[in-house]
């Protein structure tokens, strides 16, 4: 029980979401979050598969999708960014994915300069 707390409380500290404002959580078979029809993220229905995508091409902002799991062996943050007007997936093995949350940036002349992240989604209880 101990592993569990440490592990959540892990993935929160690390994912940065702030202790006053209320959870999100998703409903309906997968976890999905979008940005304005340019980037979108899905956590499927059996939460061992992510997909983060750029959906437009023609613009300059860039998509990421920060997870983390419930593996206390591996309690970090993992990070997937969506090639450019494409998408790009990931999966655990030996985990589920307990929360994650989709970030966007924009074109850089040294890479992507990150700027946001939006409110991290969990599974409902």
């Amino acid at each position: 029980m101990r592993t569990s707390r440490i592990t959540a409380g892990v993935a929160i500290a690390l994912l940065g979401a702030p202790y006053a404002a209320a959870p999100a959580y998703a409903d309906g078979r997968s976890w999905t979050s979008s940005y304005d029809g340019a980037g979108r993220a899905v956590v499927s229905s059996d939460r061992q598969h992510i997909t983060v995508c750029d959906l437009d091409q023609r613009d300059v902002l860039r998509f990421k999708a920060e997870f983390a799991t419930d593996n206390p062996i591996d309690p970090r943050v993992y990070k997937l960014v969506a090639p450019k007007g494409g998408c790009s997936e990931d999966r655990t093995y030996v985990s589920w994915i307990k929360v994650f949350k989709l970030c966007h940036g924009r074109d850089g002349f040294d890479g992507i300069v990150w700027e946001d992240c939006f409110q991290p989604i969990w599974p409902r209880p």
